[in-house]
This record gives structure tokens, sequence and C-alpha cells, in this order.
């Protein structure tokens, strides 16, 4: 398995970074399809999922609203994956949301997490902080 690497970046030869860690590979799609909202790819506009909203609510709305969207986003767009659970908490530091994705892969038995923690919003939509996924 070999995939560009996320963040997209240039090798020390000048050429396109690549990935062929499986599990890193899968982490970064794991981030692109619950960070992605829809509509935001024009050309795939049903791609994502409705993760980012979940932002404007209390914890646990935006929790169960998250693990729905996220649970349909892997049916969807990561079927080689199996979706496990979904939880989430706020990081005292910077007020973002704090999600934990935990899939397995294909048919096996390991359950994987990825940490995706989410930018903060007004609830006029304003971005009052932008985390970082790396």
């Amino acid at each position: 398995m070999k995939a560009i690497s996320l963040p997209f970046s240039f090798s020390s030869s000048g050429g396109i970074s690549y990935s062929e860690d499986p599990q890193k590979i899968w982490q970064d799609r794991v981030v692109l399809v619950v960070m992605t909202i829809f509509g935001e790819r024009v050309m795939r506009p049903s791609f994502g999922s409705d993760a980012k909203y979940g932002s404007f609510e209390n914890v646990d709305d935006a929790i169960v609203m998250t693990k729905q969207t996220v649970a349909s986003a892997f049916f969807t767009w990561l079927q080689e994956l199996n979706f496990v659970d979904l939880t989430g908490s706020i990081e005292p530091s910077d007020q973002s949301l704090v999600l934990l994705v935990s899939y397995k892969v294909g048919t096996g038995d390991q359950i994987y997490t990825t940490k995706v923690k989410t930018s903060v919003f007004s609830r006029a939509g304003e971005l009052i902080l932008e985390v970082s996924n790396g």
C-alpha cells in the first residue's frame, strides 16, 4: 500500500512524498473523511461528514451527532474499515473538541484509534481557534 503523504509535502529529491505505512495511510483517510464538510469538495459534494458542526453544540450532543455522521461516512467512504466507536471530550487547554475514532481494518481484530481535534467556532460561525491535526 502506497499513498501520498499527508500533509502534502515534497521529498528531499523534489518529488511528492509518499507513505507506505498502512496505519498512517488509514489515519490520514479517517481524518480527511471526518473533517471534510459535505459540499466542500466541488466534484464530490457528498464526500465527508458533518462532524465539524458538532463544535457548535454542548459536548454530549456533539458526540451523539458526530458519532452518527462519522458512522455513516465510514459506511459510504471507508468501506475497507469497520467503524467501532467514537468518543469525545473538550481539551481543557484550548477548548477544542477532541474526537477519538476507533475502527478495525477489514476483518482483523485489532482496533485502531485516530485522534481528531476540531476547530472551535462561535455560534455565528466565526473561527475562534484553528487546531492542526499534526
